[in-house]
C-alpha cells in the first residue's frame, strides 16, 4: 500500500490556523502571528484588557503542537500590568494586542450566541516535535534575494535617520534594534516563506517588520502613533523598493532608442528642418524643369514654345533665350533665332540685343528687354516631373541589417512581456493565499508589476511603429 503524500505546509498551515481560530471573534490576525511565532521558536505576548480571551487563545495555540509547548509566551493585563510589559518587553519578539471586539455585529452574534466548547486541535492533527525540527532545518534554507536585503538595509536606514532628527526631547523617545533582534526578525521572515509553501523571502513578509519594532520609552509602551509609524517606515519602504524588471526594460528601451537612431541616420536626411526618407535610397520626384538646348556658340539656352515678334533694338522673333550670355557678363543674357543662331546685326549691334532678369516660373519665362527696358513674358518648353529609382541594392542591404536588429529586440521584449505576465500571475496566486501580511500591501506590490507590464506593453507598441518597409 502506498503512502500517503504529505500534506503541502502552506496547505497545512491554513488548516491549522482555521481550527485554532474557530469560535473566536476578530483574533484571525493575533492568532496567525503567534502560530508563525510558535513555529519561528520566538517569544510573543498577548497583552490586552482582561476578559478578551488571551487564555483561551493560548490554549487553543498550545494544541496545535503535540508534546510540550515551546514558546516562551506570556499574557498580560493592561493597564494592570502595564509595569511588567514594561521590564519584559525586550523579551519578546511580537507583542499582539488583543482588544474588546470591534464590529457591533460580530459583538452581538457573540453574547447572544450558544455557548459552545472550545475547539482544540486534535492530536494527530497537530505538529509533532520530530517535525518542527525538520521545520527548523528548511526555514534555514530559505534564501533572502538581494532585493530584499536592500528593503531591510533601508528599512533599518529610516529608522536610524530618524533618530538622527529628533530634537533633545525626543532622544528617549527613539527607535532601537538590536543586532540580536534583527537575526530574530530575518527568522520570522523565513518561517513566514516557509509556512507560505515558498523557497525564499518576499517583499510582503517584510510586512512583519514593523510589529518587532518600536521606540525606548520610559514605560516601554508600544503606543498606537508609534506603531503606525514604523508600518509606514515599512511600507514605504517596501512600496519604494527596486523593480525587478526596471532595469530589464531600461536596457530594452536604450535598445530601441539606438535602434531608432539607426533607422534615422540609416534611412531618412535632414531637409529645411524635417526629417525626409534619404532619396539615395527610396528614389525621388523630379519636378518639372525648363528644357536646356546648346547653341552653335555653346551658350545654353531655353526653347520658346510659341515665338513671338518682340520690340528690342528693332523687332526680332526669337526662338531660344539664354540667361547667361559670355560675352555680355553681368548677368545679360542672349537671344537665339530657329538655327540656334544668336541675334545681333552684326558685330556693331551685338550690344542692343540682349535679355536682363531673366526667371522662369511653372513653365513662364519672365524677362526685361535690355535695349528697351520692356517687359516680356513667352512659355518654354519643360521636362515633365519624373521619379528617379534610388538605390535598391544598397536599400535592401540595410533594410536587412535593420530588420534582424528589429527582430531581435522585438523577440527580447516579447519574453520580457511574458516574464512580467508570469511573475504577476504567480505573484497574485501567492499573496492572495499569503497567511501572514495585509492584503493592502500585497495590493500595492503587483500594482508595480502591473506597471511593469504596462511600461512594456507601451514600449512593444512604440517599436512596432519603428518598423521600416522597403519603398514605404
Amino acid at each position: 500500500m502506498e503512502a500517503e503524500s504529505p500534506i503541502p505546509i502552506s496547505k497545512r498551515t491554513k488548516s491549522l490556523i482555521s481550527h485554532i481560530t474557530q469560535g473566536l471573534k476578530e483574533r484571525n490576525e493575533v492568532m496567525s502571528l503567534a502560530f508563525l511565532s510558535c513555529i519561528a521558536g520566538e517569544n510573543f505576548c498577548l497583552y490586552g484588557p482582561s476578559g478578551t480571551g488571551k487564555a483561551t487563545m493560548l490554549k487553543k495555540l498550545k494544541s496545535a503542537f503535540a508534546g510540550r509547548f515551546q514558546s516562551k509566551s506570556k499574557i498580560f493585563e493592561t493597564p494592570a500590568d502595564s509595569e511588567a510589559i514594561s521590564s519584559s518587553w525586550e523579551d519578546f519578539l511580537l507583542h499582539l494586542h488583543v482588544e474588546p471586539i470591534q464590529n457591533d455585529q460580530v459583538f452581538l452574534k457573540l453574547i447572544t450566541s450558544k455557548k459552545s466548547d472550545s475547539q482544540i486541535v486534535k492530536a494527530e492533527n497537530s505538529i509533532a516535535a520530530d517535525e518542527l525540527k525538520e521545520f527548523d532545518s528548511q526555514i534555514e534554507d530559505i534564501t533572502v534575494p538581494v532585493e530584499v536585503q536592500e528593503v531591510i538595509a533601508r528599512i533599518r536606514t529610516e529608522l536610524n535617520a530618524r533618530n538622527l532628527a529628533s530634537d533633545e526631547s525626543e532622544k528617549s523617545e527613539q527607535f532601537y534594534i538590536s543586532d540580536d533582534r534583527w537575526i530574530k526578525i530575518m527568522r520570522l521572515l523565513k518561517t513566514s516563506a516557509f509556512l507560505n509553501g515558498r523557497k525564499a523571502v518576499d517583499f510582503i513578509d517584510c510586512e512583519l517588520i514593523s510589529l518587532c519594532i518600536w521606540k525606548i520609552k520610559k514605560t516601554r509602551a508600544k503606543t498606537a502613533s508609534t506603531s503606525k509609524e514604523v508600518a509606514k517606515i515599512v511600507t514605504d519602504c517596501i512600496t519604494q523598493s527596486k523593480n525587478p524588471f526596471d532595469e530589464h526594460i531600461s536596457q530594452l528601451e536604450s535598445l530601441v532608442a539606438d535602434y531608432n537612431a539607426f533607422v534615422d541616420s540609416a534611412f531618412y536626411i535632414e531637409q529645411d528642418g524635417q526629417k525626409v526618407k534619404n532619396p539615395e535610397l527610396f528614389g525621388y520626384t523630379k519636378p518639372s524643369e525648363p528644357n536646356v538646348f546648346k547653341m552653335n556658340d555653346g551658350t545654353s539656352a531655353f526653347r520658346i514654345l510659341h515665338p513671338e515678334e518682340i520690340r528690342s533694338y528693332d523687332y526680332i522673333t526669337p526662338s531660344y533665350i539664354a540667361q547667361e550670355f559670355s560675352l555680355y557678363g553681368n548677368g545679360k543674357g542672349a537671344y537665339f533665332d530657329q538655327n540656334r543662331e544668336r541675334i545681333a546685326k552684326n558685330d556693331r549691334y551685338r550690344d542692343k540685343y540682349f535679355v536682363k532678369n531673366l526667371t522662369i516660373v511653372d513653365g513662364t519665362a519672365v524677362w526685361t528687354d535690355g535695349d528697351c527696358n520692356k517687359e516680356y513674358s513667352l512659355r518654354v518648353q519643360m521636362i515633365p516631373e519624373n521619379f528617379v529609382k534610388g538605390d535598391e541594392e544598397k536599400l535592401s542591404a540595410i533594410k536587412a541589417q535593420a530588420d534582424e536588429k528589429y527582430n531581435l529586440i522585438a523577440r527580447a521584449i516579447e519574453k520580457e512581456g511574458e516574464k512580467i505576465q508570469k511573475y504577476i500571475r504567480s505573484k497574485e496566486r501567492q499573496y492572495k493565499a499569503n497567511l501572514f501580511s495585509p492584503k493592502s500591501t500585497c495590493e500595492r506590490l503587483l500594482s508595480k508589476a502591473a506597471h511593469s507590464g504596462e511600461r512594456i506593453f507601451e514600449l512593444s507598441k512604440l517599436f512596432r511603429n519603428s518598423v521600416v518597409k522597403l519603398g514605404s
